[in-house]
């Protein structure tokens, strides 16, 4: 389980760290050209983290990946729409 989670997670972080190390740097982000993903980026740590183990221990208790897929899916969608401004008008 911990490996999933890992190699799920380890690309965004080290995402997060170099537009960190670059703006604490030179005050500038990596991708200044799309500074919005990195803020997006952010939100999907805690998600692999999340999915990786869901992944991990339904594979593990089913021995199919089918089932991992489809309970993985309502948090993904709800934790990305949780995280994602709203944008309504104010009535």
């Amino acid at each position: 389980m911990l490996t999933v989670t890992s190699v799920l997670t380890v690309g965004f972080i080290a995402l997060i760290g170099v537009e960190c190390g670059a703006s604490w740097a030179t005050g500038q982000l990596a991708t200044a050209t799309q500074p919005l993903l990195v803020i997006v980026a952010f939100q999907f740590a805690p998600i692999f983290v999340t999915v990786g183990g869901l992944l991990s221990f339904s594979f593990w208790k089913t021995g199919r990946i089918w089932t991992g897929v489809f309970v993985s899916t309502l948090p993904i969608t709800g934790m990305l729409v949780a995280n994602s401004a709203l944008q309504s008008p104010p009535w």
